[in-house]
């Protein structure tokens, strides 16, 4: 999900946050009372469904990881068996075969990885009585064609993976600009009528509006009115840094010199 999605969701919930800390003042208005909680279900709904989709991309890699290290690892304990069979018969063809290291394996391409385990089950299959003696049994084999099937299952076509993908992002992008469209055209109107009347509430509500900008920072309400910010101190309203203008850094400059003796004082 990019970043400005991924701000504007964070701005919604920082909205969130401030309207349920405040939700007696919240009260005094049935139209904002409303808004404020179709805000709140919306936003959590987003919340949800961007989690549920960085989590199934990286889900799909963890569990993909994980049947790659299983197929690798039984790979190589049936690779062993063919290997000693097969130096022991003095036969290189078949140990040439069967000769793969557990890195080499994991650094295969998932289609050159199962057509090589594909080709060591089909190896060790044809020569299982012989090996069996190499600590290679018939359970190994079963064990092998297992984790082939499942490095399947946990390796769908990228192609497919990549659409559904990105239908939902652009599902959530959806949700999110009409939500954003929702507190631009509709709260943020009926939230100006908080100006006079709660001050610091309404103070909270825009500053809380505008940090989807990257590197605001808001100054903290002056008490007064019983506005209340987020309890939770990451999505609180965070104080203005002021910051001098360049005229007063260089007067400042200045200054410094004269006192130091380096201008003379009122040039």
């Amino acid at each position: 999900m990019d970043k400005r999605a991924t701000a504007k969701i964070n701005m919604f919930t920082q909205v969130d946050d401030v309207l349920t800390a405040n939700q007696p003042i919240v009260d005094t208005s049935p139209a904002f009372q409303t808004m404020a909680a179709y805000l709140h279900d919306q936003t959590a709904i987003l919340n949800t469904r961007a989690e549920t989709l960085s989590l199934d991309i990286k889900g799909f890699t963890e569990n993909k990881i994980t049947a790659k290290q299983t197929l690798s690892e039984l790979l190589v304990v049936i690779c062993g068996g063919i290997k000693s069979y097969a130096k022991g018969n003095s036969d290189m063809g078949m140990y040439r075969q069967a000769n793969f290291a557990y890195s080499t394996l994991m650094r295969k391409r998932d289609t050159e990885l199962l057509q090589t385990a594909n080709a060591v089950h089909n190896l060790a299959s044809q020569y299982a009585a012989e090996i069996v003696g190499y600590n290679v049994t018939n359970a190994d084999l079963l064990g092998l064609k297992a984790a082939i099937d499942k490095f399947k299952a946990d390796n769908p076509k990228p192609r497919s993976l990549m659409i559904n993908a990105k239908t939902e992002r652009r599902e959530l992008y959806r949700m999110v600009d009409d939500l954003n469209d929702y507190l631009r055209f509709r709260m943020d109107n009926v939230a100006a009528t908080f100006r006079k009347s709660h001050p610091d509430f309404f103070k909270l509500y825009t500053n809380a509006r505008r940090n989807y900008s990257e590197g605001i920072r808001h100054r903290q309400p002056e008490g007064g009115t019983g506005a209340v910010e987020a309890a939770n101190p990451l999505t609180a309203t965070k104080a203005i840094v002021e910051q001098p203008s360049t005229g007063a850094l260089l007067q400042q400059a200045i200054q410094g010199l004269a006192t130091n003796g380096a201008v003379p004082a009122g040039e």
